[in-house]
């Protein structure tokens, strides 16, 4: 058996190991960091390395800028447009700072996902027709 201060000397290198991993499986201390705090560069980190290959939901503290009713929850994250995010409620399609007042957001990953393109061409015609043909798709 060892002495009290080995015991100690391996509680203490256990603990930074589990630390370390910690950090590193969420992208480091500084986007940990910035996503509990909700700053912009580590949240929009987290989307941009993640968007690609999956399910991005935004929480959400806030108001509505219409009329400043509580906006707090989860939405679905369409897309960025500068520093700010597109989102849904599956209601309504919103932009941060824009329709939605955020005092907080954070960014969570979801299930894996695959992204497709499409080109809709109305020239003319009805639009409800592509529409309801992407829909079936």
């Amino acid at each position: 058996t060892g002495s009290p201060a080995e015991y100690w000397v391996l509680v203490v290198a256990t603990a930074l190991l589990v630390l370390a991993i910690w950090l590193a499986g969420g992208g480091g201390a500084v986007q940990k960091v910035s996503q509990q705090l909700g700053l912009k560069d580590g949240v929009l980190a987290v989307y941009n390395q993640n968007a690609a290959t999956n399910h991005a939901y935004a929480e959400i503290k806030g108001v509505k800028a219409s009329d400043r009713t509580n906006a707090s929850g989860r939405y679905f994250i369409l897309g960025n447009e500068s520093s700010e995010f597109i989102v849904t409620d599956g209601e309504g399609i919103y932009k941060t700072n824009e329709q939605i007042i955020v005092s907080k957001l954070t960014t969570n990953v979801g299930e894996a996902a695959v992204t497709e393109v499409r080109t809709i061409s109305f020239n003319d015609e009805d639009a409800a027709s592509p529409l309801i043909q992407l829909r079936a798709a």
